[in-house]
């Protein structure tokens, strides 16, 4: 079997859905809803900006600080996605 060993390549960021998800859950257990339309009108963003956020799982970080802002209440974690690659170092070895 071969080894895995990191490549030096680490992508941190933080992830718009699992904050929004984490955001919309603790206000629902608070027993207030947090739309999605509430969120674009109180961080002042568009449905195209908040689509997009949501297709590509980012957004700019002055939007994580407007619902931290807005929404702290029911924000306080910070989310964080970390993702790392790895190289094979004999990938011929598993060809055998």
């Amino acid at each position: 079997m071969s080894k895995l060993k990191p490549t030096g390549v680490r992508i941190e960021f933080e992830p718009f859905n699992a904050t929004i998800t984490e955001l919309k859950k603790n206000a629902s257990q608070k027993h207030f809803i947090i739309t999605d339309e509430i969120i674009m009108e109180k961080i002042k963003i568009s449905k195209i900006d908040l689509i997009r956020y949501y297709e590509t799982d980012r957004a700019p970080d002055n939007v994580f600080n407007e619902l931290r802002t807005h929404f702290g209440d029911y924000l306080k974690v910070k989310i964080i996605r970390i993702i790392t690659t790895s190289i094979d170092e004999n990938p011929e070895s598993d060809l055998d």
